[in-house]
């Protein structure tokens, strides 16, 4: 038989630059994750799923809950602290109450979190000053895709610089390229045997389950 990496020319071991959108510096990016080949992309595994059809309002959150929510920004500040240090502070909101989360050097922040945006945030739930806060979480624009499908979502370790999305968009063109020339180690009467699903299945189904 011929092998499926001989045939089409891709290999698990091409270097992670070869995954359309990759550039230079995603590539550097990639890297302080412990990426550099497609099967280390493609092994990137999720810390954990988030289920959008579920996500808990605000009043239910409690300090030291790692989440998604759905909020609008209300307010958003930027101030100087001192020469290497800028704060960028938004209340949020929902039909339940508010919350706050504050970024640290992130510039063009304030443009992008204008008054009135939705938003999906993730990270871990704090307090400071005796209301519940957000240091440094991951946010995206909520979109119609994130309410229409209501899907469960891959939350991905991050490096600065590198968003959720912009994973899931690459990670979804490296599984339809490269899944055809996964092996799988293991022989078929084995995982019929144990009940195990095909290596490029379980693939697919740990980032889009």
């Amino acid at each position: 038989h011929e092998h499926p990496e001989e045939t089409s020319g891709l290999s698990l071991d091409d270097p992670v630059e070869r995954l359309s959108g990759v550039s230079d510096v995603r590539k550097r990016q990639l890297a302080r994750l412990g990426v550099r080949t497609v099967r280390d992309f493609l092994y990137l595994t999720p810390r954990r799923h988030e289920d959008f059809s579920a996500l808990k309002p605000i009043s239910h959150l409690s300090v030291g809950d790692e989440v998604s929510l759905i909020a609008r920004v209300q307010d958003v500040r930027t101030r100087q602290v001192r020469p290497n240090l800028r704060i960028t502070t938004a209340i949020l909101s929902d039909a339940t109450g508010q919350m706050r989360a504050t970024w640290f050097n992130q510039k063009g922040l304030e443009a992008r979190l204008r008054a009135g945006r939705d938003l999906i945030i993730s990270g871990r739930v704090g307090q400071y000053l005796g209301r519940l806060s957000m240091d440094s979480p991951e946010w995206e624009p909520l979109s119609r895709e994130h309410l229409n499908t209501a899907r469960i979502v891959p939350i991905y370790p991050l490096t600065e610089g590198l968003g959720h999305r912009w994973i899931r968009r690459v990670m979804k063109r490296a599984l339809d390229t490269y899944l055809p020339v996964v092996v799988d180690p293991l022989p078929e009467s084995l995982r019929i045997r144990y009940g195990l699903d095909e290596l490029a299945w379980a693939l697919r189904a740990l980032h889009f389950p």
